[in-house]
């Protein structure tokens, strides 16, 4: 089994652009999921308690 690179270079430009719109698909899905970006950018816990704070 070739990796999904040589997979694409195979297929027919067709196939191809079939594959693109599906990911694309695929990917609105998947943000949408996740939720609006802010709340990505500021998350539940704030990331300064996880890393070491110079005294």
């Amino acid at each position: 089994m070739g990796t999904l690179s040589e997979l694409l270079e195979k297929c027919s430009p067709e196939m191809r652009q079939e594959i693109d719109e599906e990911v694309e698909k695929l990917r609105e899905e998947v943000m949408a999921s996740l939720g609006p970006a802010e709340n990505i950018a500021t998350g539940q816990d704030d990331t300064s308690t996880l890393v070491p704070q110079m005294p």
